[in-house]
């Protein structure tokens, strides 16, 4: 029988909470996502004329997501599947990265795994009074994947696996340039 648990903890809280998160995002708070739709005009599915604002944005920032969903989107997979897809890793990355926290600071698996659902379901988040964190069902999606990815890379430091966090911290600024060199 295998055991989850004689592997790394690590691996083990990133694993069940990524899952509850990408499940939770995709079928509880799934929504449009603005990188399939800079996506899509990248792809030239949409058409803006070239002087058009929306489409020097679209086209002149550039970002890992969008070029990510180019080719799904010329494969014929619909921008609503892809945007339930990111909502799910939306959640997923935000779980992972809460979830890491937690037991990176206690070490303890059923607390960490508590964790994000607390904070979730009691929006604890939404209640800032500067800059609200929606770190599920919003439709900002390099917004919500790099700061969740930030927590994310950290997390991972405090946890003793610096290649991951290294690799996370090389990829930040391709998903969210501002974060990503702050970071």
């Amino acid at each position: 029988m295998l055991n989850p648990f004689k592997h790394s903890p690590v691996g083990v809280v990133m694993f069940i909470s990524g899952a509850a998160g990408f499940l939770l995002g995709c079928f509880e708070h799934g929504t449009w996502q603005l990188a399939v739709e800079s996506a899509q005009v990248v792809a030239g599915l949409v058409n803006y004329s070239r002087d058009n604002p929306f489409y020097m944005h679209h086209v002149k920032l550039w970002s890992l997501l969008h070029q990510v969903c180019v080719p799904l989107l010329l494969l014929g997979i619909s921008e609503r599947i892809l945007s339930f897809i990111f909502s799910g890793f939306i959640a997923m990355f935000y779980f992972q990265a809460l979830s890491l926290c937690v037991w990176a600071l206690c070490r303890n698996i059923p607390l960490a795994f508590a964790c994000p659902f607390f904070v979730a379901f009691t929006h604890s988040t939404r209640f800032c009074a500067i800059y609200p964190v929606v770190l599920m069902g919003t439709s900002n999606t390099h917004g919500a994947i790099g700061l969740s990815l930030v927590l994310l890379a950290l997390a991972l430091m405090a946890s003793d696996k610096y290649k991951h966090a290294m690799f996370l911290l090389g990829v930040l600024p391709s998903i969210h340039l501002a974060l990503g060199m702050l970071c």
